[in-house]
Order: structure tokens, then sequence, then C-alpha cells
């Protein structure tokens, strides 16, 4: 997905640089079970959403990253929230 032409010509990285954020994000990523919770809790105005925002907070996550209005736009969120771009400045910055 990162590196359609749309994605790269926006983040201007090479398909090098692209390779190298896959892979360490694929180091950062767990599986989670959500199957012992009775209950999502509504964080957002879409039911479908809620579970990856109890995802995140099931793992203690430092962000959620996503360009849903629904979750970009939670009142008090459990968990940071970024938009893509906000990310990809953070990494660039070096501070990820």
């Amino acid at each position: 997905m990162l590196a359609r032409p749309r994605i790269t010509n926006r983040l201007g990285w090479s398909l090098a640089e692209i390779g190298i954020y896959a892979r360490r994000l694929r180091l950062a990523i767990s599986e989670v079970s959500t199957e012992s919770v009775a209950e999502i809790p509504a964080f957002t105005r879409d039911p479908e959403d809620d579970v990856y925002v109890l995802t995140a907070t099931l793992v203690d996550a430092s962000y959620l990253v996503s360009g849903d209005g629904d979750i970009l736009g939670m009142g008090d969120p459990p968990v940071t929230v970024l938009n893509p771009a906000q990310f990809v400045g953070l990494w660039r910055a070096g501070l990820l």
C-alpha cells in the first residue's frame, strides 16, 4: 500500500525507505485477542471503529494512527490518536 505512487509521491520516500519503514512496523506488531471482552465500549460514533480503539488500549499503544473521521473525532480518546501525516512527521523527526 505504501508503494502506491500517490503515497510515495506524498511521502517523498524511496522504495528502500518504504521497505525499512515496513520492516520496523512489522517488528512492533503484536496480535491481540478481544474474545475475552464481553462488550466493546462505545468510543466513537461508529460501533465498527470501536474495536480498533479497544485493541489499542488493550496493548497500551502509544498511538492509534487513523484517517477515519470517527476515530479522529473522539472527544476524550483513551489513547493518543494521530492522522497518518502526523505519524509520518514524528517518524521523520526521529521521534518513533
